[in-house]
């Protein structure tokens, strides 16, 4: 797994095997459009780097033409944010061939297949205990990786056996028992390219003395580093998570007759440097919240705000800069949380933000999606992006847009900066209307 693949002309130059490429190329949310490939950027340029091509919906092939492995997908468990993985099964035909390697089968014999595959992809954390064999440098290689800024998926892939599968419909399986004994097919490393006008816009948003806070659901390594990269924070990182010895504390939670006698027992949470692993960990205290911002910079991930009561989140919202490895339910709870003490401006772009950009007293959603060329109108010599600023917003599925009141036609934050201006002008504009009037008023008198 610590091998690096290096792409020449979109594809990569590692061999692969044949259940990694598989995983790659198949399990994804990718469908055709008119003959185009749709989807997540970040799909398309996995089944890229392999290079499978997609020759119907729900249909890929490592090739055009005889002998090539085709990959039909029968049935597809969509990624669910609870569980932070997704699954196909399919059925693959083909000599199994890997990615620049040699087919599947003793001293790289060609053998013809025509079976059914478990495909699973997710985060590292959620598919560690359902692999078969754990490689000794899965951890630490993970969280080498998410430190230097990179997005980390694991792999995983099972042949299903024939008598579990003959005269089976696809569509009644368990996912359960399709995700565990799972063979370990790698680590896809993926890069998200932070925009140029990015940096910047958290610089401006700053410098007018707003607070600039992410909410992510990816692993909180790499939310932190990223946020260093895009200048939204500078200090070291706190992180908040379960104690390690699990100690039990008690808190009171009222009954459904309004008295406080039954005890609750919830984990000591505490927060800890990823910088530096060996400091002691520091207690997690409200009362001492304003203290630690003034040296750290802090980081509260999903599974410690799961554990948090709702007056503990309130008074601890206002204080974290990176909210990581978070469901769309707890989106929603931070912008409440923070909706009490403050006014929130969100920027998303996808359906997990759909919520939070409702509950937010500003939502901005953006249209990163690309929109097929056959779909667009005849403009010779126009990019894609002058085409649609002629025309209303396309709303497709998967678009958060569907949800804001406020829809960017582009992929950058720096429409937020648009709608704080416009705001403050039409604020200025209306209070200036009100004392003319006055003023109109007070010398009509006269």
């Amino acid at each position: 797994v610590e091998q690096e693949g290096r792409v020449s002309n979109g594809c990569i130059a590692q061999p692969l095997p044949f259940l990694t490429t598989a995983v790659m190329a198949a399990c994804s949310g990718l469908t055709v459009v008119d003959g185009e490939v749709v989807g997540d950027p970040l799909e398309r340029a996995a089944l890229q780097a392999v290079g499978w091509f997609m020759i119907g919906t729900d249909l890929v092939a490592s090739k055009v033409g005889k002998g090539a492995d085709r990959l039909q997908v029968l049935h597809r468990f969509p990624f669910a944010s609870e569980l932070q993985r997704m699954a196909v099964v399919v059925r693959h035909q083909g000599p199994g061939c890997g990615h620049q390697g040699s087919a599947d089968g003793a001293g790289g014999a060609r053998t013809e297949h025509d079976r059914w595959l478990a495909l699973v992809k997710g985060s590292c954390e959620a598919l560690r205990p359902r692999l078969r064999e754990v490689p000794d440098n899965f951890e630490s290689l993970q969280a080498k990786l998410s430190k230097a800024g990179f997005r980390v998926l694991c792999l995983a892939a099972k042949v299903l056996p024939p008598e579990t599968t003959k005269g089976v419909d696809p569509t009644q399986m368990v996912r359960e028992s399709l995700e565990c004994d799972l063979e370990f097919c790698g680590m896809l490393v993926l890069r998200n390219a932070i925009k140029a006008q990015t940096s910047k816009t958290v610089k401006q948003l700053r410098r007018s003395y707003h607070r600039v806070l992410m909410i992510t659901g990816d692993n909180p390594l790499t939310a932190c580093q990223v946020a260093t990269q895009v200048s939204m924070a500078e200090g070291k990182f706190l992180v908040l998570e379960p104690a390690e010895k699990e100690a039990l504390s008690a808190s009171p939670a009222v009954s459904s007759n309004g008295q406080a006698d039954v005890a609750v027992q919830r984990p000591t949470l505490e927060w800890r440097s990823q910088d530096d692993p060996s400091k002691t960990p520091k207690t997690f205290s409200v009362a001492k919240l304003k203290d630690l911002t003034r040296k750290y910079t802090l980081c509260l991930p999903g599974k410690a705000l799961s554990l948090l009561t709702d007056e503990d989140l309130e008074a601890l919202a206002p204080f974290v800069t990176v909210f990581a490895r978070v469901s769309p339910q707890q989106k929603e709870q931070v912008v409440t949380a923070l909706n009490k003490k403050s006014h929130t401006i969100m920027v998303g772009d996808g359906t997990n933000d759909v919520g939070a950009l409702k509950h937010a007293h500003v939502g901005i959603s953006l249209l990163t999606s690309e929109v097929p060329a056959s779909i667009l109108p005849a403009a010779s010599g126009r990019t894609q992006q002058q085409v649609l600023s002629d025309q209303a917003p396309i709303v497709r599925l998967g678009d958060a847009s569907i949800a804001s009141p406020f829809t960017y036609k582009g992929d950058s934050i720096k429409c937020s900066l648009h709608i704080l201006r416009c705001g403050r002008a039409t604020l200025s504009t209306v209070l200036m209307m009100y004392k003319i009037m006055g003023l109109n008023s007070v010398l009509s008198a006269f």
